[in-house]
């Protein structure tokens, strides 16, 4: 269904011609029309790779490993010239410039074009000796053909030519599997897939076997999918065509997501899944609640995959066909479940995929399993559920860093993230409400919960007590109390008794302020629970973090009357 989907796909986008694709060309050598050698232009290029050349629309004769297959009017300074590079065998070189000049000489048999003969006649000549090289020439750089001023390969009858010969290496004929024809099949498909993270720069193939595990009929390489020239080219340069765009691709470690509609929308879901903006997420919450569509087009087909590389192939790791208008519900209800206090007791903002994975490792180049961002991208798009494997991860992170700086807003954000990611975990389930646990809820009874907010105001006694310890409780004490609270909370309870007494009289407002608030959650507790489950550290967590985003909300409106107070005295 992918490939058929990419098919469409092609029908929307400017397709290069039959057996063409953008390639970088350095060097242009102007001829006249006689194939008199007239000087070498060179292309300047842009972006990261103008080092190559400009990008030109040129002959592809399909994937080339060791074997010499010649490009047609196009190639690198090995084929076109016979340019030996360094450590690179005379013999081999010079068969490759044999078979450049071959393919050259056998189009201009078959094509009455004056320009093609003209390069067919500098090639001619080229045994009598080489131009002289500009400065600069690499034997890997591309050069193309300009004859009386024309582009020779852009030349109509030329790219009908091509269309025609490289059509002839086709294989035996079968039924395509796309387009369900009859026609001649491919044994390797003659495009391959670029821009996959970890992929070979090369470009890598979709549709390959070359274990027996994966062969059957006797059939190998790609008939084991028989599909037709036209079609393997047509969705390989529309999967290229979705990699390369920035409004419909998005990667995230060595995960590409490519995203596209059956007809042209206004409705941009990567806006939503990198970073969102609140307004906009604002006005896509508006309208799932008042029925309102957000894009006119309600029966719109959406498309999804997920790809990853390995080795010389591309791995589809997730599909989904949906419709926009069912994107934009589950987004919203996506943005819905986000809904929460942040680390320092204001409304939250939305998050992006990115930002909810990385607060699950320390290093997310080395450590993240590639799983984790399809299933958060998977459930934003579809409302699939999140596994509680997440939870895990959340909760092993949370252990080994419990404890971000209290005033810096970066580590805060990573505390915010991972509770949000905990919350998603929860929330993505039907049995449970949007709202759940998205602010402090003093009424929870849940022995976890309230085991949190007990240690988050223990943490609290202890900086008022000491301020700018260098090893807090929290970073002693918190994989025990999360996993074991029986082990620990006796010790940590007892241990804030001389804190207490501290600022009983040294601080005697914040000493009250924080007996109270102990005595009160403490009460909501009949025992000491022996160990919690998973879910439960997760629930743990929560009211760790809701009672410390309290406190920091209880501070700052304290300090805002104060200085209010002071600002206008009565």
């Amino acid at each position: 269904m992918l490939l058929r989907r990419l098919i469409e796909y092609s029908e929307q986008i400017d397709m290069p011609p039959v057996m063409y694709t953008r390639t970088p060309v350095k060097w242009l050598i102007d001829l006249a029309a006689d194939g008199r050698f007239l000087g070498f232009i060179m292309q300047e290029g842009h972006g990261r790779r103008a080092d190559r050349g400009k990008e030109l629309l040129a002959p592809d004769p399909g994937r080339r490993t060791v074997k010499i297959k010649p490009r047609l009017l196009c190639d690198n300074a090995e084929y076109v010239l016979g340019l030996v590079p360094e450590g690179k065998k005379a013999d081999r070189v010079a068969e490759q410039h044999r078979s450049f000049s071959q393919l050259i000489e056998k189009a201009a048999g078959n094509i009455d074009l004056p320009e093609l003969e003209a390069v067919n006649e500098f090639l001619r000549s080229l045994p009598d000796g080489l131009p002289d090289l500009p400065e600069g020439m690499e034997a890997s750089h591309n050069i193309t053909f300009r004859a009386n001023d024309e582009l020779v390969m852009a030349h109509p009858e030329v790219q009908k030519w091509w269309a025609e010969y490289a059509g002839t290496e086709s294989g035996e004929i079968a039924q395509c599997v796309i387009c369900g024809k009859i026609r001649p099949c491919l044994e390797r498909h003659p495009v391959a897939i670029k821009r996959v993270p970890g992929g070979q720069t090369s470009g890598m193939a979709m549709v390959s076997a070359n274990v027996d595990a994966f062969l059957s009929y006797g059939l190998s390489a790609s008939m084991i999918a028989p599909t037709c020239l036209d079609c393997a080219e047509r969705y390989a340069k529309s999967l290229n065509q979705l990699l390369s765009s920035e409004s419909n691709s998005y990667r995230i470690g060595n995960t590409a997501f490519v995203f596209w509609t059956k007809e042209e929308t206004d409705f941009d879901v990567l806006s939503f899944l990198d970073q969102p903006d609140t307004d906009q997420v604002k006005e896509l919450l508006r309208s799932g609640f008042t029925g309102k569509s957000y894009e006119s087009v309600e029966a719109n087909a959406f498309y999804a995959a997920a790809l990853s590389a390995s080795g010389a192939r591309l791995v589809v790791r997730d599909w989904t066909e949906t419709t926009v208008s069912n994107v934009q519900a589950n987004l919203a209800r996506w943005f819905r479940r986000q809904h929460m206090t942040d680390a320092w007791g204001a409304e939250g903002r939305p998050l992006g995929i990115y930002a909810l994975v990385s607060s699950l490792y320390r290093d997310i180049g080395r450590e993240m399993v590639p799983s984790v961002p399809r299933l958060l991208v998977k459930s934003a798009l579809t409302g699939t559920p999140l596994p509680d494997y997440l939870l895990y991860q959340a909760i092993k992170r949370m252990r080994a860093d419990p404890n971000p700086a209290r005033n810096d807003r970066e580590d805060s954000f990573t505390m915010y993230s991972r509770m949000m990611l905990i919350r998603l975990v929860f929330n993505s389930h039907p049995d449970k409400e949007e709202t759940f646990m998205s602010n402090m809820d003093i009424n929870n009874r849940e022995p976890a919960y309230i085991c949190g907010r007990l240690l988050a105001v223990l943490e609290s006694i202890q900086h008022q007590a000491i301020p700018g310890a260098k090893a807090t409780l929290i970073d002693r004490y918190y994989g025990a109390a999360s996993a074991a609270p029986a082990s620990v909370f006796g010790t940590l309870m007892r241990g804030a008794q001389p804190h207490l007494a501290k600022l009983r009289k040294e601080k005697e407002g914040a000493y009250y302020a924080l007996q109270n608030r102990l005595m009160d959650i403490y009460s909501g507790l009949s025992e000491w629970p022996s160990t919690l489950s998973m879910k439960e550290q997760a629930i743990f967590a929560l009211g760790y973090y809701h009672q410390r985003a309290d406190d920091r909300a209880r501070a700052r409106e304290h300090s805002e009357e104060k200085k209010k107070s002071q600002e206008n005295p009565e």
